[in-house]
């Protein structure tokens, strides 16, 4: 029975998968993701990803097994390295298959922990405080994060990817506040090395990598066009998955950032187009935002409207009269932000005053 369900699988793969899925694709290569983001590989479960990565085998389909278990191998290290160790060997490919093993294992000892464990470590300790920039609780939630870590790490069962992607996402977030963005950035692309997530988490990553781009570039001394274009180009894709997904409470914040990223370039080279779809993108969060009745980041939708508006010479009279009427609601660390973006723009007089700001 054995032998004729792999006989039937190894026909299927041969003659029809390819056609219909295609190729694997390399989850390593994050210029990848755009192509691929509705790959049949992207939405098919774990556990189905682990027959595919079989069948690929016995069918002699090495190179695409090695790319599935390098898909699958953050929910557990030790499990598939193993594995693209073994097809490397299968391959002839010695020194490959030697240098893919680590010195040695790191077995963890412990139970794989609840999910209401993990969850307490991830929301309540280390992602309320971190989020908030609380300094007077940064401590407890570095702790908290180290235990998060232990948990994660102790035991040798697969992970959950929810929880590694909860994890990556809140220790690049620890990164920025202590403005260590490089290391955000590959906390980040260990988000996208997730396997078996949705557009709502990947759309997220991609949202807050370029944030983390955008602040490389705040902080260069000589601008890299470079930098700015990546978080330009990678706010781009999180606006497009988190649109898929229907994320319309959210997509203010998402619209925000990804205006934010352009206006940053523009205030250093002017371009028209680019001011066109600040303008765009900042007029459908207000929308949004005003059907929701919510204030989250209206500050700053407001100001970067203003600007494109400002900029374009269309007349900014109504946006004036929201910002003036609404200040007072806006918190210090969305007041810093808009007084930065704003003076970016002021200081050479591009802007008209705004003296209540």
């Amino acid at each position: 029975m054995i032998k004729l369900t792999l006989f039937i699988g190894g026909v299927i793969i041969n003659d029809y998968w390819f056609e219909i899925a295609g190729f694997m694709f390399d989850s390593n290569d994050i210029n990848s993701f755009e192509s691929s983001v509705k790959s049949y590989y992207r939405k098919i479960s774990i556990s189905t990803l682990n027959n595919l990565a079989f069948l690929f085998e016995r069918s002699g389909y090495f190179e695409q097994s090695i790319l599935l278990n390098k898909y699958l191998y953050e929910i557990n290290p030790n499990k598939y390295i193993l594995s693209i160790c073994s097809l490397y060997e299968r391959m002839g490919q010695f020194d490959l298959a030697y240098n893919s093993l680590p010195k040695e294992l790191n077995l963890g000892k412990n139970d794989k922990p609840s999910d209401i464990e993990i969850r307490y470590y991830q929301r309540k300790a280390a992602w309320i405080i971190i989020s908030q920039r609380n300094d007077n609780l940064k401590r407890e939630a570095i702790e908290s994060l180290e235990k998060l870590e232990k948990l994660l790490f102790s035991h040798n069962e697969d992970n959950n990817p929810l929880w590694l992607w909860h994890f990556y996402n809140i220790k690049a977030n620890l990164c920025e506040w202590e403005e260590n963005y490089d290391e955000a950035i590959n906390f980040y692309k260990k988000c996208l090395a997730i396997p078996a997530l949705g557009s709502f988490e990947y759309g997220a990553t991609f949202v807050n990598m370029a944030i983390s781009y955008r602040f490389k570039y705040i902080l260069e001394t000589i601008k890299n066009d470079e930098t700015i274009n990546k978080a330009i180009n990678l706010g781009k894709m999180g606006v497009f998955l988190k649109e898929s997904v229907g994320d319309r409470d959210e997509m203010p914040i998402v619209l925000h950032n990804y205006a934010l990223n352009i206006l940053y370039k523009i205030s250093n080279n002017f371009d028209k187009k680019l001011c066109n779809k600040v303008l765009q993108v900042t007029n459908e969060a207000l929308e949004i935002l005003e059907h929701t009745k919510s204030i989250k980041r209206l500050g700053m939708v407001l100001i970067e409207n203003f600007i494109a508006k400002s900029l374009l010479n269309i007349d900014t009279k109504d946006i004036v009269l929201k910002l003036e009427r609404n200040i007072s609601i806006f918190g210090k660390n969305e007041l810093e932000q808009m007084k930065h973006i704003y003076n970016e723009f002021y200081k050479n007089k591009k802007i008209e005053e705004l003296n209540f700001l």
